[in-house]
Formats: structure tokens, C-alpha cells, sequence
């Protein structure tokens, strides 16, 4: 009885019906053909009994929901029970006490055995009878392939109930410990406190058309690029672009005059520059990279952990993940960055089940393990097909299926 249980818990079409469910409930979820996260009774308000059938079966939180937590759950224990016949099957193997691809009536034990090692077994004599193996550690890659979709199943489960994201736009040089997280549409707060201390951005150069102002004389115009040394025309002097920011048009250079060279200046600071030097236009100046100088700090206020976002390069801390994803700055000019805080407490199991799955994999693809035995004229074995095609090739016209 339990053994029938289990072959039907196991079965490959339940684990395909429950996948297309899972699939259509989470087609439901992206798409959201009704708000989530309401009250009971707005659902019976806006939808009559309709609403009473959302949230009896949890279909005002598609992923958090009973429905989709029962067959989540239903399916997981699909994968367990497949993974369990299949490791059992496995064991059976490395043991050679499973179901053998070929039995072959072969009298001969001494044929066998050569055969055999032909083949690539490793042969042993117990009394009467033989026993051989191929690789035997093949038979373990069974296990590990089909335990591995289940620790990868539950660890994006455990993530989709322990897990978050949120964001939070910040000012640069201020604090904050609370985000707005989005699946549950509500502040959260963090366990520290995040600084961002400052926000820089680096620029990919451009090349910049700017007018010279000297005393009292017309403006001079003049192309060049930052890091670049130009003549001003007319004055027998040259300008160094040391600094251009396209975002708030601040220019810094250097005046070089008779060998001297002088600044650096920038608009608001250019006391004692023998020239004036001003933006007309400019081109390119791609971003290149953005960075936020960030600390952590615990609840009594100690700097725990220091680190300098950018884009692809987030601080980790106590399992939770903190991203750069945006950067601006408001109607003063004052620079903004939005960061993106993330927790999955399943990831690591996720990692570890991928991990297996591609090491189970690897085992079955190129292991190629085997096992045979040998007792009364009967040779039990079994082994990939192209080695037992190998097998019967070596043992001749005595290889006669029994």
C-alpha cells in the first residue's frame, strides 16, 4: 500500500499538472487581474462573492496565498518522493542489488570476467560468483539530481515568505533606517542605520566648446577636451581642463602664462585668474560611473561595516543586500540616490541545490557507472548501453539473453 502511495506521489505526470497550476497561479500574480493586499471586506465590496471565493482560496496574495502554498507544498513533496525512489534505486545500484538492464546466460565464469574487465569493470571472486563494478559512483549522480530541484524549490519558497524588497530614495549626507518594502505595500524597518555620505559621479570625456573672457576684450572661443591643453587665441596663453560636470556646468582649469601655470579655477573661485574661462556647449560626457560612500551602523549607533556603492557592486550585511539603482537630484540641485535593500534567506539553499543539480549531472553525463554479477552460468548486469554493447561484443556468440 505505501509502496503504491509513493509510486503515485512520485508520479511525472502529477509533478507536470502541478507545475502548470503553480504556473498559471503565478501568471496570475504578475499580471494581477484584481488589487492585492485588501481588507476582506473590500474584496466582498468591490466584488460581491466573488470576493468571499479570493480570499477563501488566498487569491489576494497569489504567492502568499493557501492555494498556492498547498499546491507549492504538494509539489515539493512530488519532488521528495521522486528524489526518494530514485536515491533508493541508486543505493540498490552502488550495491548492485538493483534491476539489471540484461541478464545473459553466459557458462563460462572466466569469459565473463574477461569480458567484463574488457569492458572496464573491476572484478572480484566471492566463492563461486562474480562481482564487478564500473565507476560505481555513477550511480550516486541519480540522487543528486533529483534532490537538488527540491532544495532549489524550497529555497525560492523560503525566500518568497522570509524575503523582501525595498527601495528608498535618500539624500546625500543623510540617514535613514526605515524602507518602503513592495509586496506588502508598507514602511519596514531595518535592524541599522544606512549613511550615504556623499554621491559622485565620473564621466567618460567629452569635448567642450568654451569662450575665454581677458579684461575688457571680446570672448574667445575655443574647442577642447578635459585632461586637454589648448591656446587661447590672441592672448599667448593656453587653458588646462582639469574638471567638467554636464549636470551642474562646473568648470575647473588651469591658466598656463609664460610658463607658469596658475589655478585651478572654476566659476565662484577664479580670484587672481589672468583669464576667465566659461562653458558654451559641450558633447558627449557619458556617465561612467556612479559611486555612494555608504556606513552601517547598529542600534547603539557603532559604525559596523563601511563600504562604497556602485552599480553591480552592492554591500552585503547580515543577510540583506544593498543595491545602487538610481541616482538625480531635486529642483535645488541637490544630488539623490535610490538604493534597493533586499533580503532572500533561501538564496544560499538555491545556490547549494544548483550546485548539486550540476555536479549530479556531470556524474551521470560522464561516469557511465556499471555493475554485473555473475552466479550459475547467469550474468546480471547493468551498465549504459554503449559499454553493454561492448560487453556483448567481447563475450561473442556465448552472449545469449536469458
Amino acid at each position: 500500500m505505501s509502496g503504491e502511495i509513493l509510486k503515485k506521489l512520485s508520479s511525472i505526470r502529477l509533478t507536470v499538472s502541478l507545475l502548470m497550476l503553480l504556473a498559471a497561479l503565478g501568471a496570475l500574480g504578475t499580471f494581477q487581474p484584481w488589487p492585492q493586499g485588501l481588507p476582506a471586506e473590500e474584496y466582498e465590496r468591490l466584488y460581491g462573492a466573488g470576493g468571499q471565493v479570493i480570499t477563501f482560496l488566498g487569491l489576494d496574495s497569489f504567492h502568499k496565498g493557501f492555494l498556492y502554498r498547498a499546491l507549492f507544498t504538494l509539489f515539493c513533496l512530488n519532488l521528495f518522493s521522486c528524489a526518494f525512489r530514485r536515491t533508493l534505486a541508486g543505493v540498490d545500484d552502488f550495491s548492485a542489488r538493483g534491476e539489471p538492464r540484461a541478464v545473459i546466460r553466459v557458462d563460462d565464469a572466466k569469459v565473463a570476467a574477461a569480458a567484463l574487465e574488457s569492458a572496464g569493470f573491476s572484478v572480484s571472486k566471492d566463492g563461486g560468483s562474480l562481482l564487478a563494478f564500473r565507476r560505481r559512483y555513477g550511480f550516486l549522480g541519480f540522487g543528486l539530481v533529483h534532490m537538488a530541484p527540491l532544495a532549489i524549490a524550497l529555497g525560492a519558497f523560503w525566500g518568497s515568505v522570509g524575503g523582501f524588497v525595498a527601495t528608498e530614495n535618500v539624500y546625500a549626507g543623510s540617514s535613514f533606517n526605515t524602507v518602503y518594502e513592495w509586496v506588502q505595500k508598507r514602511d519596514y524597518s531595518l535592524p541599522f542605520t544606512i549613511t550615504v555620505h556623499e554621491r559622485r559621479i565620473s564621466y567618460f570625456p567629452g569635448e567642450l566648446k568654451l569662450k575665454a573672457l581677458a579684461g575688457s576684450g571680446e570672448p574667445v572661443e575655443f574647442l577642447v577636451k578635459v585632461g586637454e591643453e589648448a591656446a587661447i587665441e590672441g592672448t599667448g596663453s593656453s587653458a588646462l581642463i582639469e574638471d567638467f560636470n554636464p549636470d551642474n556646468g562646473n568648470l575647473s582649469y588651469y591658466i598656463l602664462e609664460n610658463g607658469i601655470k596658475k589655478g585651478p579655477f572654476s566659476k565662484g573661485r577664479e580670484e587672481g585668474a589672468p583669464i576667465r574661462v566659461r562653458p558654451v556647449a559641450f558633447k558627449g560626457f557619458d556617465v561612467k560611473r556612479v559611486e555612494a560612500p555608504v556606513e552601517v551602523s547598529d542600534a547603539a549607533g557603532n559604525v559596523v561595516k563601511s563600504w562604497t556603492l556602485a552599480v553591480n557592486e552592492p554591500l552585503f550585511h547580515d543577510g540583506y543586500k544593498i543595491f545602487l539603482t538610481a541616482w538625480g537630484q531635486d529642483d535645488a540641485g541637490n544630488p539623490t540616490v535610490g538604493l534597493q535593500i533586499t533580503r532572500d534567506p533561501g538564496e544560499a539553499l538555491v545556490w547549494v541545490g544548483s550546485t548539486v543539480l550540476a555536479i549530479g549531472i556531470f556524474i551521470l553525463l560522464f561516469a557511465q557507472g556499471g555493475w554485473a554479477t555473475h552466479e550459475n552460468g547467469i550474468l546480471r548486469v547493468k551498465c549504459p548501453p554503449a559499454v553493454l554493447k561492448k560487453l556483448r561484443e567481447e563475450i561473442g556468440e556465448g552472449a545469449i539473453d536469458h
